[in-house]
């Protein structure tokens, strides 16, 4: 605990809506894109490739948004994450 009163958030954000990437299959993660970067719809996130290199799979933002987070360990399986990426909305209140 923090000592003082508590200071509430004056304009918070709201990340909505928001999706997880994951991988379609075992392999080598390859990205493209940094935290905090603004993508839009169908923009190259990174390649997954086979453990010989070749490409196995190109993702791409289902969305126009801010990359909230990118996988930085190459190795990845299936159904694992990647990254995510989110439209950033500012309170009305």
């Amino acid at each position: 605990m923090l000592p003082g009163a508590p200071q509430m958030v004056q304009r918070p954000k709201w990340i909505e809506p928001a999706q997880v990437l994951t991988s379609p299959a075992a392999g080598t993660w390859h990205p493209l894109v940094k935290p905090d970067q603004h993508v839009e719809r169908n923009t190259l996130l990174g390649r997954l490739s086979d453990y010989f290199g070749e490409t196995i799979a190109d993702i791409r933002s289902p969305m126009d948004g801010v990359v909230l987070y990118v996988v930085a360990s190459p190795a990845i399986s299936e159904g694992e994450p990647l990254g995510m990426v989110g439209q950033i909305k500012e309170s009305i209140a």
